[in-house]
């Protein structure tokens, strides 16, 4: 197995961090007992902002896990597609000639997974290998890499 394109899409609705945090301040402000433990928390972040799926007032209306993760399903298949496109784009190969596919995610899960959603949505082949891995956080990229040198030790 040989990694020969990656690419990333992001969500088209940016907010810089301080909007963001203000906004949490807002949302959560009867909930929480100690709210400089929130501003410590983005103040270490890093980030001037963050992309997020839905333009903010949309999250509002959210209330179930279920809403939640039906939103993160739909993002999460729009962006898989779009980052597949542009990787396939600078390789110069076809949906066809993909022989694996890592899918890596820190936020949702859903049966049937968003790699096996973009199978069909992508028409890729139905004997590509699906990797799915949830639940490793941050480093779940990391893993992924890793998994494809132990499975294919020739992987250049």
């Amino acid at each position: 197995m040989k990694i020969i394109s990656a690419a990333s899409a992001f969500p088209k609705y940016y907010y810089p961090q301080d909007l963001l945090l203000t906004a949490l301040r807002t949302y959560w402000a009867d909930e929480l007992s100690r709210p400089e433990t929130l501003d410590r928390l983005h103040s270490r972040a890093c980030v001037d902002g963050r992309y997020l799926a839905y333009p903010m007032e949309e999250y509002y209306k959210m209330n179930t896990f279920g809403d939640f993760n039906r939103a993160w399903m739909a993002a999460a298949e729009e962006l898989g597609s779009q980052a597949l496109c542009r990787a396939l784009t600078q390789c110069g190969l076809a949906a066809q000639d993909i022989g694996a596919i890592f899918f890596v995610s820190v936020t949702g899960v859903c049966s049937p997974s968003i790699d096996a959603k973009l199978v069909n949505r992508m028409q890729l082949s139905p004997h590509i290998k699906r990797i799915p891995i949830f639940g490793l956080g941050c480093v779940a990229g990391a893993a992924g890499v890793t998994w494809a040198r132990v499975y294919d030790p020739r992987m250049e």
